[in-house]
């Protein structure tokens, strides 16, 4: 389908719909899928583990899309996202609990 009309520049708006601030570090981006700008309660264990484990999960994500592709299994992205939310949860926890009781006998 072709259209007359010439199309519209692209502006900083169009290349980030989110509104994000393109300056923003990978950190920053894990981060924002906990209670942040792209709270997305599926990703929150972006937050959970180290940086690394986001960056391999990525790049294996989209590698695995491409695949998904062209042979339609979708079994191999569901153990990788499996996998790196294991990874991610099985590190040392955030939360530090009292070993004792919680008010006084």
């Amino acid at each position: 389908m072709t259209t007359d009309k010439p199309s519209a520049p692209i502006t900083p708006a169009d290349q980030d719909p989110g509104g994000q601030d393109a300056t923003e570090s990978f950190d920053e981006f894990r981060n924002s899928f906990f209670c942040g700008s792209r709270t997305d309660l599926f990703h929150k264990w972006f937050k959970a583990g180290p940086e690394e484990i986001a960056d391999e999960y990525l790049q294996e994500l989209l590698r695995l899309t491409g695949q998904l592709i062209d042979d339609g299994d979708t079994e191999p992205i569901v153990e990788v996202i499996v996998l790196a939310q294991s990874k991610a949860y099985a590190g040392a926890g955030h939360f530090v609990y009292d070993t004792g009781p919680f008010a006084t006998l």
